[in-house]
């Protein structure tokens, strides 16, 4: 294969293959390119000196792999504590960040969804409504993004039917017209 040259070619495509094909990694988890340290992290090698590498990248990585999550809910990059969050830990803790995407997170694992069905942010509503929770509170919302996740729930069509989206409106009385045709 001649993945012993390859290993230190000068093009990170390359090395960045050699360590996807698990070679060499004692000694691409030290090559210079962050993206090699991703894919060394994507191997699960190493995870307990890259838990500590100077890229959010890798950081992230080795949140997703389940990894030192203890450590990494206090990383300094919201997009590795949103890593931590979709693993399902310290939720409880990340239900209450300032970030608006750790809190999407919280919600796609399906917790805090009595707290998070009134953030601020529409994408947290969004999610909130995704999970089928808070529909009856969630169906009056502003926003759009918010009502179509309602909507794939099939709850108050007669209402969304009325919508001022006319979109929204459409979808919501086609579904509505299906359900009459399905019944009979």
């Amino acid at each position: 294969y001649g993945l012993n040259i390859l290993v230190y070619d000068e093009e990170p495509a390359v090395r960045i293959e050699v360590a996807r094909q698990g070679y060499r990694l004692d000694i691409l988890i030290n090559d210079d390119d962050p993206r090699v340290r991703l894919e060394v992290a994507y191997q699960g090698y190493g995870l307990d000196r890259l838990i500590h590498d100077s890229s959010a990248w890798v950081r992230e990585a080795v949140a997703r792999q389940g990894y030192g999550l203890d450590i990494l809910v206090h990383d300094d990059v919201f997009t590795v504590r949103a890593a931590v969050a979709s693993q399902g830990y310290a939720l409880d803790v990340l239900v209450h960040s300032e970030n608006k995407y750790i809190r999407r997170a919280v919600a796609q694992q399906g917790y805090g969804l009595n707290l998070l069905v009134r953030d601020e942010d529409e994408g947290v509503r969004a999610v909130v409504a995704e999970q089928g929770y808070g529909l009856d509170i969630l169906v009056g919302d502003a926003f759009s993004d918010v009502k179509n996740a309602v909507l794939e729930h099939n709850y108050g069509l007669e209402k969304l039917a009325e919508d001022e989206n006319y979109i929204i409106a459409a979808d919501a009385q086609a579904r509505i017209n299906l359900k009459k045709v399905m019944a009979g």
